[in-house]
């Protein structure tokens, strides 16, 4: 598995290539939603026992509190896009859209939107994820 992952103590940009079979493993989401965006691959996702499918174009969101699992059913590798923003007050909200909207231009050039409220990303043949920040 590989995993690259952008932070600053109060943000994370995640970037998830899954091998067929794998797992990412049940876990405790305690500091902010857990938004994915599936970019390629197939899998399931488990949140709270609620389990969703997960193919290109899938923004599956699993709130802070809440246990989660991803799995890659697939026989190709599953492709992830995960941010999380840790709760705190509408200034950090602020700052955390212009940090994800750069990182989110430089994954996917010409297919991001963004205000201070709202980002969505857009991808030919694949659907959209869009995040709402809270402001």
């Amino acid at each position: 598995m590989l995993v690259r992952m952008s932070y600053d103590g109060r943000r994370r940009i995640i970037q998830t290539r899954m091998p067929p079979g794998s797992s990412i493993g049940e876990h405790l989401q305690t500091t902010g939603d857990d938004t994915n965006f599936v970019v390629s691959g197939a899998g399931t996702a488990v949140c709270d026992g609620k389990e969703e499918p997960l193919r290109p174009g899938t923004c599956h969101i699993c709130p802070k509190g809440s246990r989660h699992s991803i799995v890659n059913t697939g026989d190709d590798e599953l492709v992830l896009w995960t941010v999380v923003i840790e709760e705190g007050h509408r200034e950090k909200r602020r700052r955390h859209s212009g940090f994800l909207r750069r990182r989110l231009q430089t994954a996917f050039p010409a297919h991001v939107n963004q205000s201070l409220s709202h980002i969505s990303i857009r991808l030919p043949s694949m659907g959209s994820c869009s995040m709402f920040l809270g402001m």
